[in-house]
């Protein structure tokens, strides 16, 4: 099989920079259970009121950027990426997410690595000296956060603007990025919608846990368990964002053919991944919850309930590719749809009648918000992918237009740009 099919490792890399939030939950943990579940609530109000949206909205890049890279119109990159910026400001100085899409659909993946790696060092020194040496406590954990998000920002920014490995594609033309705002909101809309729907969900259940009896227990164990959910779940979110680089690359240079192999290698690569993960997490279920806590309580409650974070686990993983390949072709609309079907009407519904009415508590309200509703996304966005993409046959291609059959019809693939061409190509309504 060809390489250059095959997911790039190095795409997973980048997300190192979650694992800061670990790192400070971690910390805090170890002051008691009443600041661990503070940390969980200030969390979950940080990614309602601005992180989702803004994580969402760049996700409308990996579509746009991705083919612009694939067709070799290196200018078109820096023009989306500006344009992105301009259109997120009235949300908030939309800064880092940004930069890595824009070096991740260039395959950049080097030195999102080192920048990810220097800036968790940096995150781990001061993490430790704001919450136990300076008397911050669990504010210094929120501060050694915000620190080393901007020190990122500072890296990242220092390369792209001095690199010449962005030389072709940092181009400022101010024509062309407003003229590129349609396009960018196109893709963004539904990427953010889709992205809010699944991260919203996730704060709904921490605050449900704050209803349940003893609540800072089952909030704590909960906590932790979506700690560890999340930093498992960057290594098959690493594998989908590849994924999605080398599909939308592949779509811009006009080889549907190449992007649907790389869809079923990645999905490969993510349950082989997954299984494993499980497996270690599960013999190792009776001392995890030692890293984050020292209750003897909070460690037994975080036993009982690894076997369901194994099992999600597996559904995490390939949710997460399945987003991945829907942002590589430009489908982020069914991504939307699906989620809002997985989490609102099934995992939501699911995590209240087996958390309360079936009395299970914790462990409920994790049975029915991710193992129901991840398998639920995952069946949908498989059964779609088999329903379309493995009838592709190359029917048309020319400077202007591509089109891909599909069963009876014609499936409109999100191709944007004629290779080599300056101008994009008419964009298909969903």
């Amino acid at each position: 099989m060809d390489e250059a099919l095959l997911p790039k490792k190095g795409g997973r890399i980048w997300e190192i920079l979650t694992w800061e939030l670990v790192v400070s939950m971690t910390m805090a943990g170890h002051l008691g259970e009443l600041p661990l579940s503070g940390i969980a609530i200030a969390t979950a109000f940080c990614n309602v009121t601005g992180f989702s949206l803004l994580c969402g909205l760049s996700g409308g890049l990996e579509t746009l950027n991705g083919q612009a890279y694939g067709a070799k119109q290196y200018h078109r990159i820096g023009s989306y990426t500006y344009c992105s910026i301009i259109c997120a400001l009235p949300i908030c100085l939309p800064v880092s997410p940004l930069d890595v899409r824009f070096l991740q659909s260039q395959s950049l993946v080097l030195p999102l690595l080192y920048t990810s790696i220097a800036t968790l060092c940096f995150h781990v020194s001061l993490c430790w000296v704001l919450v136990f040496e300076s008397g911050f406590g669990y504010t210094g954990a929120a501060l050694a956060i915000s620190f080393s998000y901007w020190f990122n920002v500072i890296l990242l920014g220092f390369y792209m603007g001095y690199s010449s490995s962005c030389q072709k594609t940092r181009t400022l033309q101010l024509k062309d990025v407003f003229m590129s705002v349609q396009e960018f909101f196109l893709f963004a809309v539904p990427s953010a919608v889709m992205a809010c729907l699944e991260w919203w969900s996730f704060e709904i259940l921490v605050l449900m846990s704050g209803l349940l009896p003893n609540s800072k227990l089952e909030t704590s164990v909960l906590s932790i368990c979506l700690s560890s959910d999340s930093l498992h779940y960057h290594i098959p979110l690493g594998i989908s964002i590849a994924a999605s680089t080398r599909i939308s690359n592949a779509l811009g240079a006009g080889n549907p053919q190449a992007a649907q192999v790389t869809s079923f290698v990645s999905v490969l690569h993510t349950l082989l991944e997954t299984l494993i993960a499980s497996s270690i997490l599960f013999c190792c279920r009776h001392v995890f919850g030692y890293a984050y806590s020292s209750e003897n309580e909070v460690v037994l409650k975080v036993a009982q309930i690894v076997p369901l974070v194994c099992l999600s686990f597996i559904a995490d993983g390939l949710h997460a590719t399945g987003c991945g390949i829907v942002r590589g072709i430009g489908w982020q609309h069914i991504g939307a749809y699906a989620n809002l079907a997985a989490y609102y009407l099934g995992g939501i519904p699911a995590g209240i009648l087996c958390g309360f009415v079936l009395k299970l508590r914790a462990e409920g309200l994790w049975i029915g918000m991710f193992t129901t509703a991840k398998l639920i996304c995952s069946v949908v966005f498989s059964g779609v992918w088999r329903e379309n993409a493995t009838k592709i046959s190359f029917s048309h291609f020319d400077s202007r237009s591509l089109e891909v059959g599909a069963g009876s019809g014609k499936l409109s693939y999100r191709h944007l740009f004629a290779v080599g061409e300056d101008q994009p190509l008419q964009f298909i309504p969903p």
